[in-house]
């Protein structure tokens, strides 16, 4: 699958893969950009949400096939906290300073389903430059974080995952 975006080809298809696998009914995507992993996971899931400060015209274009996909613009936890839940999969790309990951965690984790998984693009980023690292060392000491291919212009990457008890 070719993709291109804001993640990575290869984590796009991974992160759809894995809501396909899972059987994800509802999925919450924080941080849109370009809408191509929205695009992706409308077709591995029954229902999608993306949420992005400002809704760009290229990701209403990629979403448009899809009768599944809700876009709301606004910022991320403000809007989260405006949702009903549960989701399955949540995948947060969004601010990615500590606090915006902590805030953003924090407004969602309720609203996630037992057993489901929430993803954090960026995992294994350099601390200088984003708190996505830190924050999962420090709340998911036990979190999964797979390392992906570097974005070309950052060279920052990882995936994070951590599953809901």
């Amino acid at each position: 699958m070719t993709l291109q975006g804001g993640t990575e080809a290869d984590t796009t298809a991974l992160i759809a893969s894995l809501a396909k696998a899972m059987g994800a009914q509802r999925v919450l995507e924080l941080g849109v950009f370009r809408g191509m992993t929205t695009a992706a996971l409308a077709q591995a899931a029954k229902e999608v949400i993306g949420v992005d400060l400002h809704i760009r015209s290229d990701a209403v274009n990629a979403v448009q096939p899809y009768q599944n996909v809700r876009l709301i613009e606004g910022e991320a936890a403000e809007v989260v906290r405006t949702l009903d839940g549960p989701f399955d999969l949540v995948y947060i790309d969004d601010g990615h300073q500590y606090a915006d990951v902590k805030e953003q965690t924090d407004a969602v984790w309720d609203k996630v389903s037992p057993g489901g998984v929430v993803l954090f693009h960026d995992a294994l980023s350099p601390e200088d430059n984003y708190g996505v690292n830190r924050f999962l060392n420090e709340r998911f000491p036990d979190a999964i974080i797979l390392r992906t291919a570097p974005f070309p212009w950052t060279g920052v990457t990882g995936l994070g995952m951590v599953q809901k008890r």
